[in-house]
């Protein structure tokens, strides 16, 4: 087994949302207080029932407003996918259920991510634009 250096061992890496106000007034964190009371079984049948029902809203929307329209609507529509609308309708429902469950998704700012990793006793932080939907915070150091 190849030794691993000790300093390898205790290097961290961290990723979230980047908390803005725009990204903050998205309806999944409007509509999270109470989904994420629900059930998963519950949530789940709830956006099943629902997010098919928006999906042609959503399609209205993106041709009036673009992007920034269909935002407007609270499911996470994937119609513009290249695939079967039957695929399209399942995908709409799988992310808006991963949008509205998740009980730990809590943006954070830039400044605040950097203080913990000072207060933790980090070195060599390197902080950075994440993957995370174009909307991600990165940031790792090494443990001293």
């Amino acid at each position: 087994m190849p030794r691993v250096d000790a300093q390898a061992r205790r290097a961290s890496r961290l990723d979230v949302y980047v908390k803005r106000l725009a990204a903050m007034l998205h309806w999944k964190y409007v509509m999270r207080p109470l989904t994420k009371r629900m059930s998963p079984s519950a949530l789940y049948a709830f956006v099943n029932w629902y997010a098919p029902k928006l999906m042609p809203l959503a399609r209205v929307m993106h041709a009036v407003g673009g992007r920034a329209g269909r935002r407007l609507v609270p499911i996470l529509d994937q119609q513009d996918k290249r695939v079967s609308r039957e695929v399209q309708r399942d995908w709409t429902i799988l992310d808006t259920y991963d949008a509205l469950g998740p009980a730990y998704d809590q943006p954070q700012t830039f400044e605040t991510v950097r203080r913990w990793f000072d207060e933790a006793g980090f070195r060599d932080v390197e902080m950075f634009r994440g993957p995370i939907g174009g909307g991600g915070l990165c940031a790792r150091g090494v443990k001293i």
